[in-house]
C-alpha cells in the first residue's frame, strides 16, 4: 500500500510539470460550482473544450488527493466528451485503488471522476453556446 501512495504522490509532481502546477491553478476558478462534494479535502476541478477534447484542471489542499486528481487528469486526458461519459466507475476496482484507499478517499475518488464527467459534458454544451 505505501508503494501505491507513492506512485501516486510521484504522478502529481510528474502530472505538475506538464499539466497543472498547483499554483498555477487560479484562485477564481475556486469557485462552489467548481468544488467537488462529498470529498473530506478541498478539491476543485474545471473542463475545457479545445480541439473537441476536454482538458481539465484540478487542485486539491491534500497532497494524496492531487495525485489522484493528476491520475484522472492524465486518464482522460485528449478524450471527447462522448468517451468521457462511457467511462464506467469499473476501474476503480480493476486498479485496485478502492482496496488501497480508505472508504473516505476511495469515495472521494469516486466523487471526482463523477464531477470530472460532468465537467465533461458541460464542456461540451458550453462550446455548442459559444458558437451559436
Amino acid at each position: 500500500m505505501l508503494n501505491l501512495y507513492h506512485n501516486i504522490l510521484t504522478t502529481d509532481e510528474q502530472c505538475s510539470i506538464r499539466c497543472v502546477p498547483p499554483a498555477a491553478f487560479p484562485e477564481s476558478d475556486q469557485l462552489p460550482e467548481n468544488k467537488v462534494s462529498g470529498c473530506v479535502s478541498q478539491v476543485y476541478i474545471t473542463a475545457n473544450l479545445a480541439d473537441g477534447k476536454v482538458l481539465y484542471q484540478g487542485n486539491s489542499d491534500a497532497q494524496l488527493v492531487k495525485g489522484l486528481v493528476g491520475l484522472l487528469v492524465e486518464g482522460l486526458r485528449g478524450l471527447t466528451p462522448a468517451e468521457i461519459v462511457t467511462i464506467t466507475p469499473d476501474f476503480i476496482q480493476d486498479t485496485g485503488l478502492n482496496v488501497n484507499l480508505t472508504p473516505s478517499r476511495a469515495n472521494g475518488f469516486y466523487n471526482i471522476f463523477q464531477m470530472m464527467k460532468k465537467k465533461g459534458l458541460l464542456s461540451l454544451g458550453s462550446e455548442q453556446l459559444e458558437l451559436n
